[in-house]
């Protein structure tokens, strides 16, 4: 499994990937050279969020259809 580490040097800052078995070393920067810690202990990647549908919501809803007459009557104004 490989790591993703970024590069610390404020004028580099480039991702790299590292192999697992560096862990807890210090690789150099494939950029700039300079010394690039990799934690020792990288959190597993979080699964990815189960999609959960609704029946309800598959099916598609129609708009509702405009009421013929004075604009007024619909604000209850008259």
């Amino acid at each position: 499994m490989v790591v993703a580490v970024r590069c610390p040097a404020a004028t580099c800052r480039m991702y790299m990937l590292v192999e697992a078995a560096d862990r807890g070393k210090v690789v150099p920067c494939l950029i700039c050279r300079r010394g690039v810690p990799v934690p020792a202990d990288v959190p597993p990647p979080l699964p990815p969020a189960p999609v959960v549908f609704e029946a309800e919501s598959l099916e598609p809803v129609a708009a509702p259809r405009p009421v013929p007459g004075n604009d007024d009557d619909l604000l209850g104004l008259t």
